[in-house]
């Protein structure tokens, strides 16, 4: 079959009448209301959405009531409840109200503050507290030229190098060589921070019933307790000061009961950095969720103590944590205890 050779006069007539069929004839634009038609705009570039990153530092705040409620109790009630400090990582806390209002309010010298009442009782009390707080959200991001030497005279290098009662044993020799083989050579204290933290998520197994450092190490395991006290006697060991950080984690809208299991009380820990102030870390979310929380504060970690001398005066020991409420001197005679949250 032969091929088809069109002239070119009529490809030319071809496309002209396409062009004349496709137009609106004179009647038509006629008959159009005034605006109704317009021609077709030139294509433009398409605009697509990019993604917009979260700021480095962010403030959530939120509005949070802290009670105790007592059932069938008759007597004498003393009771002790955390009220939250100013830290780098928590600010503008606002008192909005106590229940009852016959309080006394102490802080004592690592910076906590503690609530106590004295109250009799009849079958049933509610002891509360509710504040407003700004928490913040933030990675950090350390320039390593920035930091700088640790000053001998700094309280927050005094006071976070030493031992702690038993439960930080900063200089016992499994402690000492443990921390020097994991250090090395490093000489930075940022990086000595960074590999403790990592040599830790890889050694120790999740669970435990460990609450000090040198059981936690031994056992390769503990309670959140015992894991943070052995990465803060590591650090210390390496002369990087560190310590214990403890309240309640993943704070959300909603009213919980601690009876259900339904929020979580928790210990952590942070770092000292000359020029850079404290550094949280958290070993227990890699452990359990794979997820790293070093020099990264998630916005929703509430704070209501540092540290493992938190005296609560009227008579009771100075205890090595303090998130919970105490009633009569323990924390074992509560009946409920709500947390109810709020973002303002």
């Amino acid at each position: 079959m032969k091929n088809m050779i069109f002239p070119k006069k009529f490809l030319l007539t071809i496309f002209l009448l396409i062009i004349v069929s496709c137009s609106p004839s004179p009647e038509a634009l006629a008959t159009q209301t005034a605006g109704a038609w317009t021609p077709t705009p030139e294509p433009t570039k398409t605009s697509y959405p990019t993604a917009t990153e979260e700021p480095e530092e962010m403030w959530i705040d939120y509005r949070i009531s802290y009670q105790l409620d007592l059932k069938e109790f008759n007597g004498t009630a003393k009771v002790w409840i955390p009220l939250p400090s100013d830290w780098d990582t928590q600010k503008d806390i606002a008192i909005l109200g106590y229940s009852p209002d016959s309080i006394e309010i102490h802080r004592d010298s690592e910076g906590n503050r503690i609530i106590y009442w004295s109250e009799h009782v009849k079958e049933e009390q509610l002891f509360s507290e509710e504040f407003e707080i700004s928490i913040l959200k933030k990675k950090w991001k350390i320039d390593q030229d920035l930091i700088e030497d640790y000053d001998p005279d700094d309280p927050n290098v005094i006071n976070n190098l030493g031992e702690e009662r038993n439960v930080i044993q900063t200089f016992h020799p499994e402690i000492v060589e443990l921390s020097e083989k994991i250090i090395g050579n490093e000489t930075n204290p940022y990086h000595k921070a960074e590999l403790i933290y990592e040599y830790l998520i890889d050694f120790l197994e999740t669970g435990g019933d460990s609450n000090d450092a040198l059981s936690t190490l031994r056992e390769r395991g503990g309670q959140c307790g015992g894991v943070a006290f052995l990465y803060v006697a590591l650090a210390r060991a390496s002369g990087v000061p560190s310590r214990s950080v403890t309240g309640i984690t993943n704070i959300r809208e909603g009213k919980f009961n601690w009876q259900e299991n339904n929020y979580g009380t928790h210990v952590w820990a942070e770092f000292y950095l000359s020029g850079f102030g404290w550094i949280p870390i958290d070993i227990a979310p890699a452990l359990f969720s794979n997820k790293k929380m070093f020099a990264e504060y998630p916005g929703n970690y509430l704070i209501f103590s540092k540290g493992t001398n938190v005296d609560l005066e009227h008579g009771i020991p100075s205890v090595n944590w303090f998130h919970m409420p105490y009633l009569n001197g323990t924390q074992e005679e509560w009946s409920d205890i709500y947390l109810i949250v709020e973002k303002k």
